[in-house]
């Protein structure tokens, strides 16, 4: 999970416009990685991502309210 600032990233359609958005779109599609935050975290982009290796272990991703300027997402993770 974290803030990756590829804001260009259209996650829901896995397309991206910018050069380094594009290679890190690459590269989390070349890993096999799931992207689970589909709603935006910072006006329209979603920046705040939270990756896994498996669909199965995130569930429940919620963008909530602002707390200053700190984002929160909450989510559960579960191991199998």
């Amino acid at each position: 999970m974290g803030d990756f600032n590829h804001g260009h990233i259209q996650w829901t359609s896995l397309q991206s416009t910018g050069r380094e958005d594009q290679e890190f779109l690459n590269l989390v599609q070349d890993s096999f990685l799931s992207q689970h935050v589909l709603e935006a975290t910072r006006g329209e982009n979603v920046l705040d991502i939270v990756l896994s290796s498996q669909k199965e272990f995130v569930d429940n991703v919620k963008i909530c309210e602002p707390w200053g300027v700190v984002i929160t997402t909450r989510y559960i993770l579960s191991s199998k």
